[in-house]
């Protein structure tokens, strides 16, 4: 279980708040899911295999479809590794060169369906 955090408007990872206004719990692995995603590959001493290469593809100007997916599929293997998720996936959507949306869909530990898109 972890607090529910879910992307604001502007896209940026946000608490999520019920009715009264107070941040609740889920277990959907939102902040476990973007934070690998964010996380650079090989930049953790103690553990070189946390992370995506995402930051790295996004600079060297070769950003493609597929890369991303793979990048999708590294994200999800490193959280089923974990025991944070049944299960993920994830497919790529370039809107105009340069501008992709990521979407992320993944079955957490406890079954339940989440899915997520990130504007790139």
């Amino acid at each position: 279980m972890d607090v529910s955090f879910s992307l604001d408007k502007a896209g940026r990872l946000t608490l999520s708040r019920d009715a009264n206004g107070s941040p609740f719990l889920d277990e959907r692995a939102v902040y476990a899911v973007f934070a690998t995603l964010a996380a650079h590959k090989g930049g953790y001493g103690w553990d070189g295999s946390v992370g995506t290469d995402l930051h790295t593809i996004r600079k060297d100007g070769r950003l493609t479809g597929t890369r991303l997916r793979g990048i999708a599929v590294d994200l999800f293997d490193q959280l089923k590794a974990d025991e944070l998720v049944r299960s993920g996936d994830g497919n790529a959507e370039r809107l105009r060169t340069g501008a992709w949306v990521l979407s992320l869909a993944w079955t957490t530990k406890g079954g339940i369906p989440a899915a997520q898109k990130v504007s790139l």
